[in-house]
């Protein structure tokens, strides 16, 4: 047994696992543990969804639609789902998965780092570690510019169609926008019925989805902005 043990550390010892690795994982881990537990919670006793179920598959399905958050897959109705559940599928598929991928959504990396800079500012940190990895101030940047920009997309586009569908269900159109920006295909059954301005706004959002943040990361990487003169320093009131 101790010479197995020499041997898997002498085998492995060299091994090295980025931190864009342990971050991927770590979090899509967590998401898809949280999503699940989430859907089980609030749906066990949902006749329209699998109140009805086994206690087998009551598991199964919501594991399955925990991991299905970025490929639009569904064995239930979401138009039948509480409230809760809706809140929570829209937040995984706002995240959507990792980078790189066919997933749509923010990413769990900018995701990991927003949260990170959160904690470190609260408990006044200087600097962003994450796995005893410091972060650059350009990463922590990029993910703020990425969130935002992707916020500000998405209620921009439910103003504007919510203003032609004012007889749809606040949830129901919340639901279709971020799952267009997440490029998900998840649906709650009121995309047939949407008019042709919300339809385009919702092409709209597929699209921004697709290449927005992607494209907004691209424009700021490398790109260090500098200036001869700074303007006086000010300070403005928060909270």
């Amino acid at each position: 047994i101790v010479n197995f043990k020499l041997f898997l550390q002498s085998k492995f010892r060299n091994i090295y696992i980025s931190l864009n690795f342990k971050v991927v994982i770590s979090t899509t881990i967590f998401m898809i543990l949280f999503g699940a537990f989430q859907f089980m919670l609030s749906e066990w006793s949902n006749a329209h969804t699998i109140g009805k179920e086994s206690y087998e598959n009551k598991i199964i399905i919501s594991f399955f639609h925990s991991f299905n958050r970025t490929s639009g897959f569904s064995l239930i109705d979401y138009n039948l789902i509480h409230n809760s559940t809706s809140v929570t599928t829209m937040m995984l598929m706002f995240v959507g998965g990792g980078s790189l991928s066919v997933s749509g959504g923010i990413k769990v990396g900018t995701l990991t780092v927003i949260f990170a800079a959160l904690i470190s500012n609260i408990m006044g940190k200087e600097d962003i570690t994450i796995f005893k990895r410091t972060l650059s101030k350009e990463a922590t940047r990029r993910a703020l510019i990425i969130f935002i920009f992707s916020i500000l997309v998405i209620i921009f586009s439910f103003m504007i169609i919510s203003a032609f569908e004012p007889d749809n269900i606040f949830r129901e159109l919340l639901f279709e926008c971020v799952s267009a920006f997440g490029n998900v295909g998840l649906t709650t059954g009121i995309t047939s019925e949407l008019s042709g301005v919300s339809k385009i706004f919702i092409i709209f959002l597929m699209i921004i989805g697709r290449f927005g943040p992607l494209l907004l990361a691209l424009m700021f990487i490398g790109k260090n902005y500098k200036v001869n003169a700074k303007p006086a320093y000010e300070n403005i009131r928060l909270g």
